[in-house]
């Protein structure tokens, strides 16, 4: 479920990023780090509601969790360019 709903809030802040650039353009920056602060406080929570643990295991695991998943994802993208590059 943290998978999809941080795909579903990375639209989110890229489409209110894009909104607050032709609208307001002061409030673009401000705007996109409270959203993406809200990104992280919402895992947090959920992590911290599922496992039921302390805080600092919770923040643990969010930071550790993260990273892995940070470095998968990078994974996962440069094999994918390599695979485009060599079959294009």
């Amino acid at each position: 479920h943290i998978h999809a709903f941080f795909y579903i809030a990375v639209l989110l802040v890229v489409f209110s990023g894009m909104a607050a650039k032709g609208l307001v353009p002061a409030l673009e920056g401000p705007l996109l780090w409270i959203l993406v602060l809200a990104m992280v406080v919402q895992v947090f929570r959920s992590i911290r509601q599922v496992y039921r643990q302390s805080w600092s295991m919770t923040t643990f695991k969010v930071f550790f969790g993260g990273f892995i998943y940070f470095f998968v994802l990078v994974m996962a993208l440069a094999v994918n360019a390599v695979a485009t590059l060599a079959f294009s």
